[in-house]
Protein backbone atom coordinates (compact mmCIF):
# COMPACT_ATOMS: atom_id res chain seq x y z
CA UNK A 1 0.00 0.00 0.00
CA UNK A 2 2.40 2.27 -0.80
CA UNK A 3 1.42 6.09 -1.70
CA UNK A 4 2.80 9.59 -1.75
CA UNK A 5 2.13 12.89 0.25
CA UNK A 6 3.36 16.19 0.03
CA UNK A 7 4.10 16.98 3.76
CA UNK A 8 5.48 20.65 4.43
CA UNK A 9 7.15 20.42 7.70
CA UNK A 10 5.81 22.10 10.76
CA UNK A 11 9.01 24.22 11.61
CA UNK A 12 9.01 25.60 8.30
CA UNK A 13 11.45 23.70 6.33
CA UNK A 14 11.17 22.84 2.86
CA UNK A 15 8.51 20.45 2.13
CA UNK A 16 9.42 16.64 2.09
CA UNK A 17 7.71 14.22 -0.29
CA UNK A 18 6.91 11.59 2.01
CA UNK A 19 6.80 8.15 0.82
CA UNK A 20 3.81 6.16 3.29
CA UNK A 21 4.31 2.22 3.32
CA UNK A 22 1.74 0.36 5.87
CA UNK A 23 3.92 -2.65 6.17
CA UNK A 24 7.42 -1.12 6.47
CA UNK A 25 7.23 2.39 7.87
CA UNK A 26 8.58 2.09 11.86
CA UNK A 27 6.26 2.12 14.36
CA UNK A 28 6.55 1.88 18.13
CA UNK A 29 2.88 1.26 19.90
CA UNK A 30 3.50 2.29 22.97
CA UNK A 31 0.14 -0.33 23.99
CA UNK A 32 3.42 -2.70 23.77
CA UNK A 33 6.87 -1.30 24.39
CA UNK A 34 8.80 1.77 25.08
CA UNK A 35 12.50 2.28 23.87
CA UNK A 36 14.27 3.49 27.09
CA UNK A 37 17.74 3.03 26.91
CA UNK A 38 20.27 2.26 24.02
CA UNK A 39 18.56 -0.90 23.38
CA UNK A 40 14.65 -1.68 23.07
CA UNK A 41 13.21 -2.79 26.16
CA UNK A 42 10.17 -5.09 26.43
CA UNK A 43 7.76 -3.23 28.74
CA UNK A 44 4.86 -6.07 28.88
CA UNK A 45 2.81 -4.10 30.88
CA UNK A 46 -0.06 -2.29 28.58
CA UNK A 47 -0.59 1.52 29.70
CA UNK A 48 -4.29 1.68 30.41
CA UNK A 49 -4.08 5.69 32.14
CA UNK A 50 -2.65 8.71 30.87
CA UNK A 51 -0.87 9.00 34.05
CA UNK A 52 1.12 5.07 32.72
CA UNK A 53 1.92 7.30 29.52
CA UNK A 54 3.77 10.40 31.30
CA UNK A 55 5.71 7.92 32.28
CA UNK A 56 6.77 5.99 29.22
CA UNK A 57 7.02 9.70 27.76
CA UNK A 58 9.39 10.80 30.41
CA UNK A 59 11.20 7.67 30.27
CA UNK A 60 12.07 8.25 26.46
CA UNK A 61 12.44 12.06 27.20
CA UNK A 62 15.22 11.16 29.94
CA UNK A 63 17.37 10.08 27.05
CA UNK A 64 17.19 13.00 24.83
CA UNK A 65 20.40 15.67 24.58
CA UNK A 66 19.89 19.25 24.42
CA UNK A 67 19.38 20.60 21.74
CA UNK A 68 22.03 21.88 19.11
CA UNK A 69 22.14 24.43 16.87
CA UNK A 70 24.61 23.32 14.17
CA UNK A 71 26.02 24.81 10.63
CA UNK A 72 25.19 22.25 8.16
CA UNK A 73 28.55 22.62 6.71
CA UNK A 74 29.74 21.32 10.05
CA UNK A 75 27.97 18.21 9.44
CA UNK A 76 29.46 14.97 8.05
CA UNK A 77 28.42 11.47 7.10
CA UNK A 78 30.85 8.48 7.87
CA UNK A 79 31.52 5.57 6.21
CA UNK A 80 28.88 3.58 8.19
CA UNK A 81 25.68 6.32 7.62
CA UNK A 82 26.07 8.11 10.66
CA UNK A 83 25.85 11.68 10.90
CA UNK A 84 28.75 13.39 13.10
CA UNK A 85 27.34 16.31 15.08
CA UNK A 86 30.31 18.34 16.31
CA UNK A 87 31.15 18.18 20.15
CA UNK A 88 27.92 15.47 20.25
CA UNK A 89 29.33 12.27 18.63
CA UNK A 90 27.48 9.97 15.44
CA UNK A 91 24.09 9.46 15.05
CA UNK A 92 21.74 7.00 12.90
CA UNK A 93 19.11 8.52 10.69
CA UNK A 94 15.86 6.94 11.02
CA UNK A 95 13.03 6.84 8.54
CA UNK A 96 12.20 10.57 9.35
CA UNK A 97 15.83 12.29 9.56
CA UNK A 98 16.41 10.44 6.39
CA UNK A 99 14.08 12.03 4.31
CA UNK A 100 14.42 15.35 5.98
CA UNK A 101 18.30 14.99 5.15
CA UNK A 102 17.23 14.24 1.71
CA UNK A 103 15.19 17.42 1.26
CA UNK A 104 17.82 19.44 3.50
CA UNK A 105 20.37 18.89 0.23
CA UNK A 106 18.17 18.09 -2.90
CA UNK A 107 17.78 14.44 -3.59
CA UNK A 108 15.52 11.36 -3.38
CA UNK A 109 17.51 9.21 -1.31
CA UNK A 110 16.74 5.68 -2.53
CA UNK A 111 16.98 6.71 -6.27
CA UNK A 112 20.15 8.36 -5.88
CA UNK A 113 21.35 5.83 -3.52
CA UNK A 114 20.28 2.54 -4.97
CA UNK A 115 23.66 1.02 -6.51
CA UNK A 116 25.88 3.59 -4.03
CA UNK A 117 28.33 1.93 -1.95
CA UNK A 118 28.68 3.49 1.67
CA UNK A 119 31.62 5.03 1.19
CA UNK A 120 30.00 6.72 -2.22
CA UNK A 121 26.67 7.57 -0.36
CA UNK A 122 29.26 9.90 2.32
CA UNK A 123 31.25 11.51 -0.36
CA UNK A 124 28.14 12.80 -1.83
CA UNK A 125 26.45 14.11 1.01
CA UNK A 126 29.36 15.40 2.76
CA UNK A 127 30.21 17.61 -0.72
CA UNK A 128 26.54 18.36 -0.71
CA UNK A 129 26.79 19.51 3.14
CA UNK A 130 30.10 21.58 2.55
CA UNK A 131 28.09 23.91 0.09
CA UNK A 132 25.42 25.10 2.38
CA UNK A 133 24.95 27.85 4.14
CA UNK A 134 22.12 26.99 6.09
CA UNK A 135 22.18 26.66 9.86
CA UNK A 136 19.55 24.66 11.32
CA UNK A 137 18.57 22.87 15.22
CA UNK A 138 19.97 19.27 15.48
CA UNK A 139 18.05 17.01 17.72
CA UNK A 140 19.14 13.42 18.61
CA UNK A 141 18.25 11.31 21.25
CA UNK A 142 20.62 7.91 22.62
CA UNK A 143 18.52 5.61 21.78
CA UNK A 144 19.34 3.42 19.06
CA UNK A 145 18.12 0.81 17.10
CA UNK A 146 20.32 -2.89 19.18
CA UNK A 147 23.26 -3.53 16.56
CA UNK A 148 23.80 -0.18 15.00
CA UNK A 149 27.28 1.34 16.12
CA UNK A 150 26.22 4.41 16.81
CA UNK A 151 26.07 7.10 19.94
CA UNK A 152 22.09 7.39 19.66
CA UNK A 153 19.89 8.43 16.85
CA UNK A 154 19.76 11.61 15.00
CA UNK A 155 15.42 12.21 15.32
CA UNK A 156 14.99 15.42 13.43
CA UNK A 157 16.42 18.66 11.49
CA UNK A 158 14.66 21.72 12.07
CA UNK A 159 14.56 25.36 11.79
CA UNK A 160 16.54 27.13 14.78
CA UNK A 161 13.00 28.90 15.98
CA UNK A 162 11.34 24.90 16.06
CA UNK A 163 10.80 24.48 19.99
CA UNK A 164 9.98 21.24 20.96
CA UNK A 165 6.69 20.49 23.55
CA UNK A 166 7.47 17.53 25.29
CA UNK A 167 4.59 15.06 25.18
CA UNK A 168 4.80 14.52 29.51
CA UNK A 169 3.80 18.15 29.84
CA UNK A 170 1.09 18.66 27.88
CA UNK A 171 0.00 14.78 29.69
CA UNK A 172 0.53 16.40 32.51
CA UNK A 173 -1.75 19.75 31.36
CA UNK A 174 -4.36 17.13 30.56
CA UNK A 175 -4.58 15.40 33.43
CA UNK A 176 -5.38 18.88 34.90
CA UNK A 177 -7.45 20.24 32.07
CA UNK A 178 -9.44 16.98 32.43
CA UNK A 179 -9.97 16.44 36.22
CA UNK A 180 -13.22 18.23 36.45
CA UNK A 181 -14.68 15.74 33.58
CA UNK A 182 -13.15 12.74 34.20
CA UNK A 183 -10.58 11.00 37.14
CA UNK A 184 -9.64 7.84 35.34
CA UNK A 185 -8.42 8.76 31.70
CA UNK A 186 -8.39 5.47 30.26
CA UNK A 187 -6.40 5.54 27.36
CA UNK A 188 -8.19 3.75 24.03
CA UNK A 189 -4.92 3.70 21.77
CA UNK A 190 -1.77 5.26 21.75
CA UNK A 191 1.10 5.13 19.01
CA UNK A 192 4.02 6.92 18.46
CA UNK A 193 6.37 6.78 15.10
CA UNK A 194 9.64 8.70 14.00
CA UNK A 195 7.23 11.25 12.45
CA UNK A 196 4.84 11.51 15.76
CA UNK A 197 2.90 10.97 18.65
CA UNK A 198 -1.16 10.26 19.27
CA UNK A 199 -2.97 8.78 21.79
CA UNK A 200 -7.10 9.48 22.91
CA UNK A 201 -8.17 9.70 26.17
CA UNK A 202 -11.52 8.57 27.01
CA UNK A 203 -13.81 11.03 28.25
CA UNK A 204 -17.10 9.78 30.50
CA UNK A 205 -18.58 6.44 30.10
CA UNK A 206 -19.68 4.64 26.93
CA UNK A 207 -22.82 4.92 25.73
CA UNK A 208 -25.51 3.48 23.37
CA UNK A 209 -26.48 5.64 20.35
CA UNK A 210 -30.04 4.83 18.75
CA UNK A 211 -31.43 0.83 18.10
CA UNK A 212 -29.59 -0.04 14.95
CA UNK A 213 -26.06 0.04 13.49
CA UNK A 214 -24.19 2.33 15.39
CA UNK A 215 -23.88 0.53 18.82
CA UNK A 216 -21.90 1.45 21.91
CA UNK A 217 -19.40 4.51 21.72
CA UNK A 218 -17.18 5.91 23.95
CA UNK A 219 -15.98 9.78 23.81
CA UNK A 220 -12.20 11.09 23.83
CA UNK A 221 -9.95 13.36 23.17
CA UNK A 222 -7.22 12.71 20.38
CA UNK A 223 -3.50 14.33 20.94
CA UNK A 224 -1.09 14.67 18.50
CA UNK A 225 2.15 16.01 18.74
CA UNK A 226 5.73 16.22 17.15
CA UNK A 227 8.85 16.60 18.33
CA UNK A 228 10.63 16.42 14.73
CA UNK A 229 8.74 18.92 12.75
CA UNK A 230 6.14 16.71 10.95
CA UNK A 231 3.03 18.52 12.54
CA UNK A 232 1.72 21.21 15.32
CA UNK A 233 0.80 20.37 18.70
CA UNK A 234 -3.35 19.76 18.29
CA UNK A 235 -5.82 18.28 20.82
CA UNK A 236 -9.40 16.94 18.76
CA UNK A 237 -12.68 15.44 20.39
CA UNK A 238 -13.09 12.02 18.94
CA UNK A 239 -15.31 9.12 19.23
CA UNK A 240 -14.37 5.48 19.18
CA UNK A 241 -17.38 2.48 18.51
CA UNK A 242 -16.69 -0.28 20.88
CA UNK A 243 -17.78 -2.85 18.89
CA UNK A 244 -14.80 -2.22 16.18
CA UNK A 245 -12.46 0.06 17.43
CA UNK A 246 -13.13 2.28 14.70
CA UNK A 247 -12.20 5.77 15.98
CA UNK A 248 -13.15 8.59 14.51
CA UNK A 249 -12.55 12.56 14.84
CA UNK A 250 -16.08 13.79 16.02
CA UNK A 251 -18.17 15.18 13.45
CA UNK A 252 -19.14 18.60 14.74
CA UNK A 253 -17.90 21.68 13.82
CA UNK A 254 -15.68 23.19 16.29
CA UNK A 255 -14.08 19.47 17.50
CA UNK A 256 -10.59 20.80 17.28
CA UNK A 257 -9.46 22.27 21.09
CA UNK A 258 -6.13 23.07 20.49
CA UNK A 259 -3.87 23.92 17.59
CA UNK A 260 -0.30 24.87 18.77
CA UNK A 261 2.44 25.57 16.26
CA UNK A 262 6.00 24.57 18.14
CA UNK A 263 7.47 28.45 18.25
CA UNK A 264 7.88 30.91 20.85
CA UNK A 265 5.65 28.99 23.14
CA UNK A 266 4.65 29.67 26.74
CA UNK A 267 3.43 26.50 29.21
CA UNK A 268 1.24 28.67 31.10
CA UNK A 269 -0.17 30.41 28.30
CA UNK A 270 -1.13 26.35 26.43
CA UNK A 271 -1.84 25.25 30.03
CA UNK A 272 -4.99 28.00 29.84
CA UNK A 273 -5.75 27.21 25.83
CA UNK A 274 -6.37 23.10 27.31
CA UNK A 275 -8.03 24.21 30.27
CA UNK A 276 -10.59 27.00 28.29
CA UNK A 277 -11.08 24.14 26.03
CA UNK A 278 -12.12 21.30 28.47
CA UNK A 279 -15.30 23.25 29.37
CA UNK A 280 -16.86 22.57 26.20
CA UNK A 281 -16.28 19.29 25.89
CA UNK A 282 -19.29 17.44 27.58
CA UNK A 283 -21.63 19.88 25.50
CA UNK A 284 -19.93 19.22 22.18
CA UNK A 285 -19.35 15.47 22.47
CA UNK A 286 -23.34 15.44 23.46
CA UNK A 287 -24.11 16.55 19.62
CA UNK A 288 -22.35 13.84 18.12
CA UNK A 289 -25.08 11.29 18.45
CA UNK A 290 -27.99 13.14 16.69
CA UNK A 291 -24.98 13.80 13.49
CA UNK A 292 -23.99 9.97 13.70
CA UNK A 293 -28.21 9.21 13.83
CA UNK A 294 -28.71 11.28 11.07
CA UNK A 295 -25.88 9.59 8.50
CA UNK A 296 -27.12 6.30 9.67
CA UNK A 297 -30.64 7.40 7.93
CA UNK A 298 -28.78 8.68 5.31
CA UNK A 299 -28.78 6.43 1.69
CA UNK A 300 -25.91 5.67 -0.32
CA UNK A 301 -26.51 3.99 -3.52
CA UNK A 302 -22.98 3.61 -5.07
CA UNK A 303 -20.39 3.42 -1.95
CA UNK A 304 -16.98 3.22 -3.81
CA UNK A 305 -17.20 6.16 -6.10
CA UNK A 306 -18.59 8.08 -2.49
CA UNK A 307 -15.79 6.86 -1.35
CA UNK A 308 -13.15 7.68 -4.08
CA UNK A 309 -15.28 11.00 -4.56
CA UNK A 310 -14.37 11.45 -0.72
CA UNK A 311 -10.77 10.96 -1.09
CA UNK A 312 -10.31 12.79 -4.54
CA UNK A 313 -12.08 16.10 -2.37
CA UNK A 314 -9.81 15.52 0.92
CA UNK A 315 -6.55 15.16 -1.76
CA UNK A 316 -6.18 11.74 -0.42
CA UNK A 317 -4.30 8.90 -2.41
CA UNK A 318 -6.82 6.88 -4.24
CA UNK A 319 -4.80 3.80 -3.57
CA UNK A 320 -6.63 3.74 -0.60
CA UNK A 321 -9.93 2.96 -2.22
CA UNK A 322 -9.00 -0.54 -2.25
CA UNK A 323 -8.68 -1.80 1.38
CA UNK A 324 -11.41 0.55 2.76
CA UNK A 325 -13.88 -1.47 0.38
CA UNK A 326 -12.08 -4.64 1.35
CA UNK A 327 -13.13 -3.20 4.87
CA UNK A 328 -17.01 -2.23 3.84
CA UNK A 329 -16.98 -5.64 2.53
CA UNK A 330 -15.66 -7.79 5.38
CA UNK A 331 -18.30 -5.75 8.13
CA UNK A 332 -20.96 -5.81 6.18
CA UNK A 333 -22.10 -2.06 6.52
CA UNK A 334 -24.99 -0.84 5.54
CA UNK A 335 -25.52 1.33 1.99
CA UNK A 336 -25.48 4.28 4.45
CA UNK A 337 -23.50 7.46 4.89
CA UNK A 338 -22.90 5.96 8.66
CA UNK A 339 -21.86 3.38 6.88
CA UNK A 340 -19.77 5.14 4.25
CA UNK A 341 -17.70 6.33 7.34
CA UNK A 342 -17.21 3.01 8.89
CA UNK A 343 -15.86 1.47 5.95
CA UNK A 344 -13.25 4.64 5.94
CA UNK A 345 -12.46 4.33 9.26
CA UNK A 346 -12.10 0.26 9.80
CA UNK A 347 -9.79 0.27 6.22
CA UNK A 348 -7.95 3.33 8.03
CA UNK A 349 -6.65 0.72 10.53
CA UNK A 350 -4.40 -1.05 7.90
CA UNK A 351 -2.35 2.30 7.45
CA UNK A 352 0.43 3.57 9.46
CA UNK A 353 -0.88 6.38 12.07
CA UNK A 354 -0.43 9.54 10.56
CA UNK A 355 -2.14 8.15 7.53
CA UNK A 356 -5.11 6.33 10.34
CA UNK A 357 -5.54 9.73 11.70
CA UNK A 358 -5.83 11.47 7.98
CA UNK A 359 -8.52 9.17 7.18
CA UNK A 360 -10.67 9.60 10.42
CA UNK A 361 -10.65 12.94 9.84
CA UNK A 362 -11.55 12.92 6.35
CA UNK A 363 -14.59 10.67 7.63
CA UNK A 364 -15.48 13.19 10.11
CA UNK A 365 -15.45 16.01 7.79
CA UNK A 366 -17.69 13.76 5.35
CA UNK A 367 -20.56 13.43 8.05
CA UNK A 368 -20.33 16.66 8.56
CA UNK A 369 -21.01 17.95 4.95
CA UNK A 370 -24.35 15.46 4.35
Amino acid sequence: MNGTTKTTGEDGMEPVTTEFNSKNERNVNMNAHVETSSTAVVVDKRPTTLVDLINRFELAESRQHPDKVVAVNALRMNDLGNIVVPDLGEFALNEWSTKQTAAMVGLKWDRWFQSSSPEEQAEELNRRFARSSLVLKVRTTSIVEPGTPADGTLTALVSTGFTAIKDSHVAKMLVTGLRSIDTELKIIRSNVTARSCSYVVQIGQPHKVGTGEIGDLAGGLMVCNSGVGFMSLTAVLHITRLICKNGMTAPVADNELLRKRHRGIEEGRLMNMIEDGMKFVPERLSRVSERLLHAEAVPVSDVEETIRGILKDAHMPLRMVAPIMSAYSTASYSKSAFGVSQAITLGAQEFIPEERILLEDVASGYLQRI
